[in-house]
């Protein structure tokens, strides 16, 4: 790799790090000349994104150096489609930051700087194809996070960085535990390599291969929320700063699943070993326990806390399809999906915000009354919560249509229908919130005012739930592009249409044909 190749590789990383450095050294001179307002701050920071993001758009539409850093790094469309992902959470995140600041009166550069190289984190983990850079990225994204969590300086806040800090420890330490035992049975951290390696040098019903992928499963199960590694969410979600929530049910979540696909996906598909059936038994547990434990919340950020279990259990339905012809469909399914998921989530906690600092809290009873006082940022919430739901005309509903439809492609119709049957059942609380919302209140409150910003964006995220619902085309398009950058086939396109929703919503699926003739990864 040339020069040109290693700054092109790293250009996006390269530009969030020197904003988030800009950021620290902008707050450190404002300390000492006692500059009050700080909001520039976070503009300076969105500017930085915005490079970023035109950095990945030119990444995407020229040329792309396959490998860097020693074979380390892969910069393919499967990792600009993270990074972009990764990018605009972290944007939102910022303009909830600033609303968040605005009431609670604390403000440090760090913080911005802190979800800065978080993200970062988020991106080299899309990119990372070998086993250190992988649990080095991992860190990258958890050690910022634990900082946020205890953002708010108050009780429940250190106690939530405390539950947050050991537990991922024990998480980092399962993974690296499974890496270690790869190494050991295979003689390489490479991804690329390793499923030759396990094939021909070690034998493929190897006992310790499967105590390796476990352990693996285990650490990223952590990363994504999945049952049994779960315990840490309802209490870190009710004693975080709201911001930060959102930040870590989005990006943290898509950080997880994208190095949970391409490990997995390169490494392992080709291995005999059914490790397809754990991570099912994972998503069936994670559907029904976090649905269930939903019922019974009465404050709403561990309602969204036990929902994004829920959620990790959707996602990873598609996971499950890797094995299987379909794999192309499931992982643009689960590309789909978690894109979707993850600006409708971030919609819900930007109005949760707003409406809880309003009314002083954050009991779901309290929320009566909110649709006469503020209708729009009622319908706002209530629309996000339709998606999460799945209910048309919102992304949800087309991401879990995509999600079960890979399902059966894949022979996994049962899964498919335990995911249905959740969704139903998670109707309950959902429609729960929005009762109360569009109840009456015994005592009217005051009319929730909004920046001009916030409301802009809380507009746009509207608007995009509903048209991906609607036309999600171009969405699929740009998720079934990544999603062949690492299935990782040598074949020739060829546009058909399968089944009636594909047709219906504008998209033609495509099938791949090797050179041989022979139709795969439909």
């Amino acid at each position: 790799m040339n020069v040109d190749d290693g700054i092109k590789l790293l250009a996006p990383e390269m530009v969030l790090v020197a904003t988030a450095l800009l950021v620290i050294l902008c707050d450190a001179f404002d300390g000492v000349m006692r500059v009050k307002n700080k909001n520039y701050l976070i503009v300076i920071a969105l500017i930085g994104i915005i490079v970023a993001v035109l950095t990945v758009a030119l990444l995407w539409n020229g040329d792309i150096p396959q490998s860097g850093l020693l074979g380390s790094v892969m910069l393919d469309k499967f990792a600009l489609f993270f990074k972009s992902l990764a990018l605009g959470i972290c944007a939102i995140t910022l303009i909830i930051l600033k609303d968040w600041v605005a009431v609670k009166n604390k403000y440090h550069g760090e913080y911005i700087a802190l979800l800065l190289l978080s993200t970062v984190g988020v991106m080299v983990i899309s990119s990372a194809t070998e086993l250190i850079s992988i649990y080095v990225a991992i860190e990258l994204v958890t050690l910022p996070l634990i900082a946020l969590v205890a953002l708010g300086k108050d009780t429940r806040s250190a106690e939530s960085g405390i539950k947050f800090l050991i537990l991922s420890a024990l998480s980092s330490g399962s993974l690296l535990y499974g890496f270690v035992l790869l190494y050991a049975i295979t003689g390489t951290t490479y991804t690329a390599e390793l499923s030759n390696q396990i094939i021909n040098g070690f034998g493929e019903n190897s006992l310790a291969l499967l105590m390796a992928i476990s352990f693996i499963i285990a650490g990223f199960g952590f990363k994504v929320s999945a049952v049994p590694f779960q315990m840490w969410v309802p209490d870190v979600y009710e004693g975080s700063p709201i911001p930060v929530v959102a930040f870590l049910s989005t990006a943290s979540k898509a950080a997880g699943f994208a190095i949970f696909l391409r490990l997995f996906q390169t490494s392992f598909t080709q291995v005999d070993v059914d490790w397809w059936m754990l991570i099912a038994i994972i998503s069936v547990a994670s559907m029904t326990i976090g649905n269930i434990g939903a019922i019974a919340q009465s404050n709403i950020k561990r309602l969204l806390g036990y929902s994004t279990i829920a959620h990790a259990g959707y996602i990873l339905v598609g996971v499950t399809v890797l094995v299987s012809p379909a794999a192309t469909l499931g992982v643009q399914s689960v590309l789909f999906y978690i894109a979707g998921y993850a600006f409708t989530n971030l919609t819900a906690f930007m109005c949760v915000m707003t409406i809880s600092h309003k009314i002083k809290s954050e009991n779901i009873d309290d929320f009566a009354g909110i649709s006469t006082s503020s209708p729009w940022l009622a319908a706002i919430l209530v629309l996000s919560f339709v998606s999460l739901l799945g209910l048309p005309p919102t992304v949800g509903l087309m991401g879990k249509i995509f999600l079960f439809n890979a399902a059966v492609q894949a022979d996994l119709a049962w899964l498919a229908l335990v995911g249905f049957l959740n969704s139903v059942v998670s109707a309950y609380y959902y429609l729960k919130v929005i009762r109360v919302v569009y109840s009456t209140s015994e005592v009217a409150p005051s009319t929730i005012k909004t920046s001009l910003v916030s409301m802009a964006t809380l507009f746009v995220l509207s608007i995009g739930i509903i048209l991906l619902g609607i036309l999600p085309g171009m969405l699929l398009a740009v998720a079934d592009s990544a999603a062949h950058a690492i299935i990782g086939c040598f074949f020739v396109a060829e546009q058909t249409n399968h089944g009636y929703f594909p047709y219906l919503f504008g998209f033609n699926q495509t099938c791949w044909i090797r050179h041989s003739g022979e139709r795969e990864c439909c």
